[in-house]
């Protein structure tokens, strides 16, 4: 092989990698580490069933993780997002009124 053949084929390499590097950028965590299943028409329903089994167990496995909050915070959380939801939609009404007025005010002068 020539020296301008291994260049070359050393060059086709190095973007092959690249692609493969900027791809892998994309993907998420879990697809990284967990394989994708391949479909054949061997598994048929029984395969369905076992994904859909698996990932109801993993679904559980997870909840049983989470950190539920407890009932004085669920009704902390949902007081600030209930006043703040109130003053904003005040704030806005405010503004709606005002640019009204303006715009009527606008149309008005040039006897629109």
């Amino acid at each position: 092989m020539s020296r301008r053949s291994a260049e070359g084929a050393e060059a086709d390499q190095w973007s092959v990698a690249q692609a493969d590097c900027r791809e892998w950028k994309f993907m998420s965590t879990l697809e990284q580490v967990k394989p994708t299943a391949v479909r054949t028409a061997a598994g048929g329903i029984k395969g369905w069933w076992e994904n859909a089994r698996t990932f109801l167990l993993e679904v559980r496995n997870e909840t049983r993780r989470v950190t539920w909050p407890s009932r004085r915070e669920v009704y902390a959380t949902t007081f600030v997002v209930i006043v703040t939801s109130t003053f904003f939609g005040l704030y806005l009404w405010g503004l709606d009124l005002l640019f009204n007025r303006m715009v009527d005010w606008i149309f008005r002068g040039f006897g629109a």
